[in-house]
């Protein structure tokens, strides 16, 4: 369910807030989906930065994958489990990569505040098959 809830929160962003995250849509389908992904991403940590200047975010691109990195995630702050929990947010990444490049992505949560690690990291995976 948080995850719908995260889905849903980009496609209203989208919807009513695009200006405040920078997207050009049109220019963006003629970047390749790499760019794409790192297009968007950043576009959601500069959207997080202006909403809230005390966030903590950015975006790697370790080679292989693009990683969406929070150290000062709202979701998990002050909790504590031994599994990733940020649900919400694979939901709303997942939901950004779909829109910026036409195609659904997994979305993996590789680290969490909630475990005790340094900050949340989401790194976007290969395309899920078709069907």
């Amino acid at each position: 369910m948080l995850r719908r809830i995260g889905k849903a929160s980009f496609e209203y962003a989208v919807r009513e807030q695009a200006a405040l995250l920078g997207i050009a849509g049109a220019a963006l389908k003629l970047l390749p989906e790499k760019q794409r992904i790192k297009f968007i991403l950043n576009s959601m940590v500069g959207a997080l930065k202006k909403s809230n200047p005390q966030v903590e975010a950015w975006v790697e691109d370790g080679g292989e994958r693009v990683a969406y990195l929070d150290a000062t995630c709202g979701i998990c702050h002050s909790r504590q489990s031994n599994q990733p929990i940020c649900h919400l947010y694979v939901g709303s990444i997942g939901e950004a990569v779909r829109w910026a490049t036409g195609r659904e992505h997994v979305i993996l949560e590789t680290h969490c505040s909630a475990k005790g690690d340094p900050y949340c990291r989401f790194e976007v995976g290969e395309a899920k098959a078709d069907g």
